[in-house]
């Protein structure tokens, strides 16, 4: 649940390789925080492992969050906001 309120709070980009890192978390609830924080942060480098989560994750919310999270990252290098 600390990770979860963590990740629902994350605002600077400084710590988006924690966010990245769990995305493999075990608990799917954090897996879909981490996601939704990266898109939130437009976090470029998470893209290739969120692309793999969208593919592979067996949490269908988690699996959503990382197809929207790559949205909102795609959409920034389109000048997107």
């Amino acid at each position: 649940l600390v990770r979860y309120r963590a990740l629902e709070a994350l605002e600077d980009p400084a710590h988006a390789a924690t966010a990245r890192a769990l995305l493999s978390d075990e608990m799917g609830f954090v897996r879909r925080a981490a996601a939704s924080a990266l898109g939130r942060l437009r976090d470029v480098p998470a893209k290739v492992p969120l692309e793999r989560m969208a593919e592979r994750e067996g949490d269908l919310a988690a699996r959503v969050e990382a197809l929207r999270a790559l949205g909102l990252i795609a959409a920034c290098g389109k000048g997107g906001p």
